[in-house]
């Protein structure tokens, strides 16, 4: 009696669960391989995410380290300012700072001549101005015009003299005619 039931031999069941143990090994290598690729992926994206939060870091301690030096600094960066005086405003500024020296110095108020940047005959590319001529009243004392000089030279914003004549007078007194003063504009 023979049921209708198939039964399986030892040969067909050796040969499926060669494949069923084929199949597996299959599965486990794919999943291994693409699971390697995944994770790679993934610490690619964690290793770039780390040097972005460092250099973040980096640059934040950096901009807090500018900006505290600049507080630091604070007062040289108001006096570098301060050297070149403003091309629309450079006249009074002169006009104020060299009459206020003269009065300093006991001396009578001087006149002025302007020369704009483009006729200054001291202007340079490197040492961008105008010219200002200054008329002091002579005979003066030697020494009192050497104090002027240097109030002058001296001055916040930077007035440099590019010109001076000069002659002899009386003892311990000197004439000149005028003073060639280069303002120094932004």
């Amino acid at each position: 009696m023979r049921s209708n039931k198939k039964s399986m031999r030892a040969t067909s069941l050796r040969n499926t669960l060669i494949f069923l143990v084929l199949l597996t090994v299959a599965i486990a290598i794919g999943s291994f391989y693409f699971g390697s690729i995944w994770i790679h992926d993934y610490a690619v994206s964690v290793n770039q995410t780390v040097a972005s939060a460092t250099n973040s870091k980096t640059d934040d301690a950096s901009l807090k380290k500018l900006q505290s030096d600049i507080a630091q600094q604070q007062s040289i960066i108001t006096k570098t300012q301060a050297l070149f005086t403003d091309q629309t405003s450079y006249q009074t500024q002169v006009v104020q700072d060299v009459s206020r020296y003269a009065a300093q110095l006991g001396m009578p108020t001087p006149s002025f001549s302007f020369q704009t940047a483009g006729t200054a005959a001291g202007a340079t590319k490197t040492a961008p101005g105008n010219t200002v001529t200054v008329a002091v009243q002579s005979p003066i004392a030697y020494t009192t015009l050497l104090k002027f000089i240097m109030a002058i030279e001296q001055n916040i914003p930077k007035l440099q003299i590019t010109g001076i004549s000069i002659g002899r007078a009386d003892a311990g007194q000197v004439t000149t005619d005028s003073l060639t003063i280069q303002v120094f504009t932004r």
